[in-house]
């Protein structure tokens, strides 16, 4: 006897109907009034990797070896650089349901200096080193994102696409030394000016949450990953010395290797830059300098949708 009111769906087609239900609900969740929205965030995140710090760092080493082995004292350390924050701006075109053209640029800076003094009173010996490290990168990023609702008003969404960068690299090092072992005073000293600049092409990942606290108006937080190395540095410099007749200045390109030219029996890490690739008996593994910008970074941020 049929029962009025109640639709009967075979079991054969069941299964169909119950796959549309979800992409209905998204469907109608999904609904927003945009065609295209502007995001600030705000951004932390590291270059633990550069060799910008592996440098510093082994340049601390030296000077801890050299009073180890000679005796005196030391004072002072360089300092690397260290995790950055940045603001970026980011504008989105809607495509259709959910997918959209990602189109965002920030600016960060590092600055960081140091100095290490050492001074050995039986050799009348009094050396000063100073480096000071100054970093510029303008990122743009371009691609796509895909945002699917999971409540009311919340979504989960993905973004990926290419990471361009333009690095501006600048190093200063200066060091002095004061010898009197026989009474008869001695002044050694150097400057070095470097100023860089190469281009880098990565890649970025994200995957974040999107809530609408008004209409037309959100909060996002995410966490993104970039995978981004640029080497190829080239650009002016400077040397100065307390013989006039050795100075140099021109064009240089950046290198990284190891050297072992301290006298100390050890090998430690250089950046800097030469004319020429340098070849030395003392120097190993030598190869362009990189700045490495991979890793992991957080980021919140407000959106407006029109």
């Amino acid at each position: 006897m049929p029962i009025y009111g109640k639709i009967t769906i075979p079991m054969r087609k069941r299964k169909y109907w119950l796959l549309f239900i979800p992409l209905l609900l998204s469907a109608g969740m999904s609904l927003r009034a945009e065609s295209i929205s502007l995001r600030f965030t705000y951004n932390y995140g590291n270059i633990n990797g550069s060799d910008i710090n592996t440098w510093i760092n082994s340049y601390n080493t030296i000077w801890t070896d050299w009073q180890a082995l000679n005796g005196g004292t030391l004072e002072g350390e360089f300092s690397p650089l260290p995790s950055f924050t940045s603001y970026e701006g980011e504008i989105r075109f809607h495509i259709f349901s959910g997918l959209s053209l990602n189109l965002a640029a920030s600016q960060f800076s590092y600055r960081k200096e140091g100095t290490v003094n050492y001074v050995n009173e039986a050799d009348n010996q009094d050396e000063t080193h100073f480096i000071k490290n100054n970093l510029k990168v303008i990122p743009i990023k371009i691609g796509f994102s895909f945002s699917y609702p999971v409540l009311p008003k919340l979504y989960v969404y993905i973004n990926a696409g290419r990471h361009i960068v333009f690095v501006t690299y600048k190093s200063r090092e200066e060091y002095s030394a004061i010898f009197n072992p026989s009474g008869k005073e001695f002044v050694y000293w150097y400057t070095y000016d470097f100023d860089f600049r190469s281009q880098g092409l990565g890649y970025y990942a994200a995957l974040g949450l999107e809530f609408d606290v008004l209409k037309f108006v959100s909060l996002t937080a995410e966490a993104e990953n970039i995978w981004s190395k640029t080497d190829g540095f080239k650009g002016d410099y400077t040397k100065e010395f307390y013989d006039s007749t050795l100075d140099e200045e021109g064009k240089a390109s950046l290198y990284f290797y190891e050297s072992t030219e301290w006298g100390t029996g050890n090998s430690y890490s250089v950046l800097t830059g030469h004319k020429e690739r340098p070849e030395n008996p003392d120097i190993t593994n030598i190869r362009r300098g990189e700045i490495d910008l991979s890793g992991l970074s957080l980021k919140f941020g407000l959106r407006f949708k029109f």
